[in-house]
């Protein structure tokens, strides 16, 4: 910090450069487009929008939800217009509301077959590496990458995919 009367003050600030490199591959290879109704449930409103835009940028109609009860009522208003969600993406800590855990439980009321991945950028939650054993079908941790997420979407869609070309004689 350096400060002089009357002109004002400067802060340096000093990080160490890193030893290793931080990201070990290239998020952008290996995207896989694909396509299907997506419901994103997550209660920061700037990551939200960003995951929006990823997805869609992928192919997928994304519907997004601030909160467990946002996202049962979408679910709910898919089936009832026939145009329900192939899978939905839930945040695990929704702040003053419904996290995903809860959501799922009562999806699963609507849907007992309800495709689900949990997303948090916790890791140290139980629900995390437990998912399975919690209903999810898998996980989606953050921050968003495009790559890992069109992989962990595939995965997770890849049978209706499949089918989908099969219909169409691919």
């Amino acid at each position: 910090m350096e400060s002089e009367p009357g002109e004002g003050t400067t802060f340096s600030v000093f990080l160490p450069v890193a030893e290793e490199e931080f990201f070990t591959e290239d998020d952008t290879d290996d995207i896989i487009p694909g396509t299907g109704k997506i419901l994103l449930m997550d209660d920061e409103p700037d990551l939200l929008r960003m995951a929006v835009r990823i997805m869609e940028s992928l192919g997928y109609e994304v519907a997004a939800a601030e909160n467990g009860e946002e996202a049962i009522e979408e679910y709910r208003r898919g089936r009832e217009t026939a145009q329900p969600f192939a899978a939905v993406i839930l945040d695990l800590t929704i702040k003053g509301g419904m996290g995903g855990a809860k959501t799922l439980e009562e999806l699963k009321k609507i849907d007992p077959d309800v495709r689900a991945l949990v997303s948090s950028g916790y890791s140290d939650k139980a629900v995390m590496s437990e998912y399975k054993e919690r209903g999810f079908a898998g996980v989606l941790p953050k921050p968003y990458r495009i790559g890992k997420m069109s992989r962990v979407l595939a995965e997770l869609l890849g049978e209706d995919q499949e089918s989908k070309n099969d219909e169409k004689g691919n």
